[in-house]
């Protein structure tokens, strides 16, 4: 999926502007995502899934329980040089990531941002780039 708007959607549950369930590798690059609302995963929803994030933008979305920008269950996720700014969560954690099990593999090159006093959360491993990584 390469060079799209997703912007201005709503899903009841999960994966307000996408939703990956039960999928071998998917890569999105040079995408936005913005506007977008869900239970869990207002931008991205990713469950059982592999996926491959270049060059993208996620953000301005919003989840109610977990995962403004991404959410992602036993799923192996890599961010390469992508923007996840400016997503929230109303009532939970994980404003721009929240990641349970399994791998999540963020490029430190980012920019990586959240809004101010509230936690991203990676469940999981993170590497890539060189530490201490700000947040």
């Amino acid at each position: 999926m390469n060079n799209n708007y997703v912007v201005g959607n709503n899903a009841d549950i999960a994966g307000g502007g996408i939703s990956i369930s039960s999928s071998e590798m998917i890569m999105f690059a040079f995408n936005s995502l913005y506007d977008n609302s869900a239970q869990v995963g207002g931008g991205i929803a990713v469950d059982f899934s592999e996926i491959v994030s270049t060059s993208d933008t996620i953000s301005s979305n919003i989840a109610g329980n977990a995962g403004g920008g991404i959410f992602s269950v036993l799923s192996n996720v890599e961010i390469q040089n992508s923007s996840i700014v400016d997503n929230q969560v109303i009532d939970g954690d994980g404003g721009g990531i929240i990641y349970q099990a399994d791998q999540v593999l963020a490029d430190a090159n980012g920019p990586y941002e959240g809004i101010e006093d509230e936690p991203i959360q990676l469940y999981g491993s993170a590497t890539g780039g060189t530490p201490p990584y700000s947040w």
